[in-house]
């Protein structure tokens, strides 16, 4: 599949965060690599290993912010009252 993608040239491929492709991250990674296809993944470790770059949510602000927001909880403070808006953290690399 992948030296068909180099042959066509294709600009990049964007990998889906789905079961089937999160348990062959590194096998695709190390295939982008050895064809020169520039891969785009969702998490951050896959461009650690040989991506091009990721895109994706940043779980661990994400796990931060929900801790703030659970420790305003047990202060007393009504959940309703707080925001969503940082809950959108994205990171790129």
């Amino acid at each position: 599949m992948f030296a068909s993608l180099a042959q066509k040239q294709v600009d990049a491929v964007m990998i889906s965060p789905t079961y089937l492709f999160n348990n062959r991250r590194i096998q695709l990674a190390m295939s982008g690599v050895r064809y020169a296809v520039p891969m785009i993944f969702p998490d951050r470790r896959d461009a650690e290993i040989g991506g091009l770059m990721s895109y994706g949510p940043d779980y661990t602000g994400l796990n931060r912010q929900v801790g703030v927001y659970i420790g305003r909880i047990l202060k007393g403070e009504k959940p309703r009252s707080l925001s969503e808006n940082s809950l959108a953290l994205t990171t790129r690399i």
